[in-house]
């Protein structure tokens, strides 16, 4: 239970369950415009936590609505989320129509795709690649250089490689 100021005169003692109820409204406010691009259930956990961090922070001696104060918690950090998250929007849809010169025309993805490739393996090592490389840029120059040392692998050669363009 912590004490909120609602508005400009009133003041209530409410936990984070009444402070989620009372707020989910701003929340679904908020991540609308993100929806485009977003799943929604990932949009409404990120929001949530920002919330339940707003309601943590939050303190009411410093005379600042709590609504107002949860209001930029959540979309600072829906705004990170989707600086975060944007580079796995970079998708190409197999029914996308792509020129093909050699038939001088437009066509689908997916004619242009060798059948005797298992696409979903490809798919799958992709994704792996983009982990290892996130893993990679989070490491300090230290560990990058054990990294290094044990695969015997230039982490930087690896990442200019490897996502070229990313």
């Amino acid at each position: 239970m912590k004490r909120i100021r609602v508005n400009e005169n009133l003041y209530k003692e409410m936990t984070f369950e009444e402070v989620l109820k009372k707020y989910e409204p701003l929340i679904g406010k908020l991540i609308t415009p993100f929806m485009k691009q977003f799943e929604y259930d990932d949009l409404f956990q990120t929001a949530s936590i920002a919330l339940w961090n707003a309601y943590r922070i939050y303190e009411v001696r410093k005379k600042v609505g709590f609504g107002h104060y949860a209001r930029v918690v959540i979309r600072n950090e829906l705004l990170k989320y989707a600086q975060r998250h944007r580079e796995k929007l970079k998708v190409i849809s197999y029914n996308n129509l792509i020129f093909n010169s050699e038939k001088d025309k437009e066509v689908e993805f997916m004619e242009l795709i060798d059948n005797n490739l298992d696409i979903e393996v490809k798919a799958i090592n992709m994704i792996e690649l983009e982990r290892i490389r996130d893993k990679i840029k989070d490491m300090s120059e230290r560990k990058q250089k054990i990294f290094q040392l044990y695969l015997k692998v230039d982490c930087q050669h690896f990442l200019r490689h490897f996502f070229v363009g990313h």
